[in-house]
């Protein structure tokens, strides 16, 4: 989980401007914590449905990609060893 966090605690007291700059800038990266937790938990749920689709268009290129590799009738050694 990633945590981030801001919190300033300024010695003397703050301009109106920067105040409300400062307020800013904290709910930016409290939104930006929340968004990255939501994707963290999107990525989380799907994880295995995106490994198994992985998986299987990995072995449908296999076999697509298998016999332009080897040709028919030669071996791997003979080919590389050209």
């Amino acid at each position: 989980m990633l945590t981030l966090r801001w919190k300033v605690e300024p010695c003397a007291a703050l301009a109106v401007g920067d105040q409300i700059k400062l307020d800013d800038l904290s709910e930016a990266v409290s939104g930006l914590a929340d968004s990255m937790q939501h994707a963290a938990d999107f990525v989380e749920t799907r994880k295995a449905e995106m490994m198994t689709a992985l998986s299987r268009g990995t072995a449908v290129q296999l076999e697509v990609i298998k016999p332009m590799l080897i040709a028919p009738g030669t071996s791997a050694w003979s080919v590389s060893r050209k």
